[in-house]
């Protein structure tokens, strides 16, 4: 069974579901939720990936006075650090135009491809304001404290996500304790399903003389230069970026990252 994710490369948490700025009343009304302000690699515009195969069952706000947000659940049941349920999880404050506007109800987004970039829409800095659950969840409702807070069954991130420790970088946790998830565990669904008996690893090389940079999944910054003919292990094929460009998302010395698949043979 697969196990459920943080799903940003780089955990910055500039402020917990207790945090005076604007979280205290979400957390300390009825109904609660427990948002985590989510601001990765600082000062950018960082992803947040799909650690699981989720459908998307609500967006609002795009083009309208509501703050862009998605609502998305698990395709099926997962494990978390405290329950094996379906999983649902929002993220918030994404900008018009970006990639997630383009996504409609019913989409289901793949295992560690994209849902999300950090934005700015209804917020004065980039960061994803992000809650999560058990069970179902599509809407916000008013609570005691006059915050408008998500439906359903909220819990305290940490109660919900694992840290994939091969996956992010944990900068600030805000003071909230994350289990790891445990290593000798794959989720299924990041593998492409193979029929033939035979493995499904798939290899290309760097077709350009001077070589192909391999860059960032999260901002498409320089990685390294790899060299002709280098050899790396496809792990995603057209992989799209928040651009609008087709890339392959790859393996190369140990290290993940996304390349122009133009340039590969």
């Amino acid at each position: 069974m697969n196990k459920f994710y943080f799903g940003m490369e780089t955990m910055r948490v500039t402020q917990n579901y207790n945090g005076t700025a604007s979280h205290y009343n979400h957390s300390h009304g009825t109904p609660a939720d427990y948002p985590i302000d989510c601001a990765g690699v600082d000062g950018r515009q960082s992803a947040y990936f799909a650690p699981v195969d989720m459908r998307v069952v609500a967006i609002r706000g795009v083009g309208n006075y509501a703050t862009n947000t998605i609502w998305l659940e698990t395709v099926e049941a997962v494990e978390t650090p405290t329950f094996t349920d379906i999983v649902w999880l929002t993220l918030t404050h994404w900008n018009d135009g970006s990639i997630t506007s383009k996504f409609k109800v019913g989409d289901v987004i793949k295992a560690g491809e994209i849902i999300a970039y950090e934005g700015t829409d209804g917020a004065t800095a980039n960061h994803l304001h992000v809650t999560c659950g058990r069970g179902h969840c599509n809407s916000w409702t008013e609570n005691t404290k006059g915050s408008w807070v998500m439906s359903g069954t909220s819990l305290p991130p940490e109660d919900v996500m694992y840290i994939n420790d091969d996956f992010t970088k944990c900068v600030d946790s805000g003071g909230l304790v994350f289990k790891s998830m445990p290593k000798n565990d794959t989720n299924t669904s990041n593998s492409v399903e193979n029929t033939s008996g035979q493995s499904n690893t798939k290899t290309k090389r760097v077709g350009v003389t001077n070589g192909l940079y391999l860059m960032k999944l999260d901002n498409s910054a320089k990685i390294t230069l790899m060299p002709h003919n280098a050899t790396v292990t496809v792990l995603q094929e057209n992989y799209t970026t928040a651009k609008g460009y087709s890339m392959d998302k790859v393996e190369y010395n140990g290290t993940v990252g996304m390349c122009a698949n133009q340039y590969l043979k």
